[in-house]
């Protein structure tokens, strides 16, 4: 795999408000369906429990991060 494509640790474009459910990857990025991880608080979240991948750069969770939690993703771009 073309190790460039790997992002980590990414910060997605919407901040975690306790309201906003869907978030978008940042720098216009899309990522390989099945190949995206997501971190609340550092805390890895489980795919259809925890959020689902709504588009190729969205996400939505399934419950809004409160205002002050840190939303990370790891993904492969497409």
């Amino acid at each position: 795999m073309d190790t460039t494509r790997l992002k980590e640790n990414q910060t997605p474009v919407e901040t975690p408000n306790s309201v906003i459910v869907i978030f978008t990857l940042p720098n216009s990025d899309t990522y390989v369906s099945g190949l995206l991880r997501v971190f609340l608080d550092g805390l890895r979240q489980i795919k259809t429990t925890d959020y689902s991948e709504t588009t190729s750069s969205t996400i939505t969770m399934v419950t809004a991060p409160a205002t002050g939690e840190v939303l990370r993703l790891d993904y492969v771009k497409q």
